[in-house]
């Protein structure tokens, strides 16, 4: 489970990201700042994407997967089992879902640097606001997806995908 700290430093850098878009160029030495504080946390998911999936192998393990269940579901007689076709096709969704989920965080990071590139050599004003948002909307989604991916991630054990009831009875001393 994800510490409820994390969870607060996670927050703190979102408000963070929608900071460095409306102060980015009020003025030179603010832009300044904020440029060096969005190249930070680009490079810093960067390389979080690259520890947490691409280092770990899951990535790789997803598009191995992909594969695989592409190729027995065009084998002959995938259809003749209807529940397990299903299945697998459950598990081929999801796992192309995961493999899209990864190039595009790697997509947006690059989109991020490109930003900052243009940001850093902008002239005019209204430019460089323009690329400071455009940077800082690329790290804040890499960043919400990430958290997702936590809380995904934390789910995945054997009874994580069934449904649960939760019951609070109110005893003597309530409030």
């Amino acid at each position: 489970r994800m510490a409820p700290t994390r969870l607060v430093a996670l927050r703190q850098r979102e408000t963070q990201a929608r900071r460095w878009a409306t102060t980015a160029s009020s003025n030179s030495e603010t832009a300044a700042s904020s440029y060096s504080e969005v190249s930070r946390e680009t490079s810093r998911l960067m390389e979080e994407v690259e520890r947490r999936v691409i280092g770990s192998g899951e990535l790789a393990a997803w598009e191995c997967r992909v594969a695989d269940l592409e190729a027995e579901s065009a084998s002959e007689g995938f259809w003749e089992s209807g529940d397990a076709a299903r299945g697998k096709l459950s598990e081929l969704t999801t796992a192309r879902r995961a493999v899209e989920r990864t190039q595009g965080w790697l997509a947006a990071l690059a989109d991020a640097e490109s930003a900052l590139e243009a940001w850093r050599e902008a002239t005019d004003e209204s430019e460089k606001q323009f690329f400071a948002e455009e940077a800082a909307a690329s790290v804040a989604s890499v960043r919400r997806g990430l958290e997702e991916y936590e809380i995904e991630r934390t789910m995945r054990g054997p009874y994580d995908r069934h449904d649960c009831r939760l019951e609070i009875h109110a005893g003597a001393g309530g409030l």
